[in-house]
């Protein structure tokens, strides 16, 4: 008995923009806004999977897909009649849920599932014309699915802990020790918290790529964010910090750090392993829409691609103690703030 495939709503929409892209090769260019740029389109020439252990080309158009030898195949307008009904039970699927019509399609492609062909931490991997008439551009592309809840483009995790501490006023810091994020929260109101620094050098040292005054900024806002409602923009964020440190010319170069911070993140760079400043063979996002029609934002565009991720995203912060930690040292609570960076749907 074959087994039933299980993946949730963005490992589908990963599976569902392969197949609409193999019946449908144009892609609509996107503003900050997620519109489509009249007239301006990506041409997708091939999309490179992996099977097993080797690397294959798929072509968009073809009349009929068969990967292997043994693959019974499929044709193109199955593919495409089949969309619908795949959209559909994306939007209703819940958390980890089947769609037997997809598995059908790529089991007889000769498939298990669809996997990108590339070392890069990419959903999918493209073959695009060049720009400049050269030869055809291989980049690698994130999928963020508008389907179903808002995804993070920055994980909380035990590298993104940044320490802090305070002289409580109101309690003694044994009352408070251990305490929750949303729990320690109230007792940090009006208190004059110090920043200690980051818990990771390597986070610190990824952060400094942005300029070296960037990380303390960075703290700062995350804890303006982390003492207020907890979902604070980014935007907002930048604004409440720019007020008290220098103004609209302030903001303006926290703006940029911000962006080229977030651009970073979106195309490979991780809090916990050195980096080195390196975004070659990222082409940027591709966005299944609710309509399941697809935009890319591509780094050609890249003020568009920074401003995009700068405005759709806010602070948010884990209730859970899973990566928090405090200790008393005299009077003083040390403690560590944990946050990730979500879209905001």
């Amino acid at each position: 008995m074959t087994e039933v495939w299980t993946s949730n709503k963005g490992e589908w929409s990963e599976a569902y923009t392969f197949l609409r892209l193999l019946v449908n090769p144009l892609v609509s260019a996107a503003n900050d806004d997620l519109e489509a740029k009249p007239g301006k389109y990506y041409l997708v020439k091939g999309i490179n999977v992996a099977i097993d252990s080797s690397e294959v080309t798929v072509r968009p158009m073809e009349s009929k897909y068969a990967l292997m030898d043994s693959a019974k195949g499929v044709t193109s307008d199955e593919i495409r009649s089949s969309l619908p009904q795949i959209l559909n039970e994306i939007n209703s699927g819940e958390r980890a849920f089947s769609i037997p019509i997809a598995q059908s399609i790529f089991e007889r492609m000769g498939l298990n599932k669809f996997k990108a062909a590339s070392s890069k931490k990419v959903d999918i991997e493209l073959e695009l014309p060049s720009l400049g008439g050269g030869q055809d551009a291989k980049l690698g592309f994130s999928i963020k699915s508008m389907l179903g809840s808002a995804s993070t483009l920055f994980n909380a995790s035990s590298t993104t802990n940044i320490r802090f501490s305070f002289t409580p006023s109101k309690v003694t810091p044994q009352e408070i020790l251990g305490l929750k994020y949303h729990e320690l929260r109230p007792f940090l109101q009006g208190e004059q918290i110090s920043l200690e620094g980051f818990e990771l050098e390597t986070f610190k040292d990824n952060l400094e790529f942005f300029g070296s005054d960037f990380p303390e900024k960075l703290a700062q806002i995350v804890l303006t964010a982390y003492l207020g409602s907890g979902t604070t923009t980014l935007t907002e964020a930048i604004t409440l910090w720019s007020a008290d440190n220098g103004g609209q010319i302030a903001a303006s170069k926290l703006t940029f750090q911000m962006k080229n911070f977030l651009r970073s993140t979106a195309l490979g760079m991780r809090p916990g392993s050195p980096w080195q400043g390196d975004l070659e063979g990222y082409g940027g996002y591709l966005i299944v829409k609710p309509d399941g029609d697809l935009v890319c934002l591509h780094l050609e565009n890249d003020d568009d691609f920074r401003s995009y991720l700068l405005s759709h995203t806010k602070f948010d912060f884990p209730k859970s103690s899973l990566f928090s930690r405090s200790s008393i040292q005299g009077s003083e609570l040390h403690f560590s703030v944990n946050f990730q960076i979500r879209f905001i749907k």
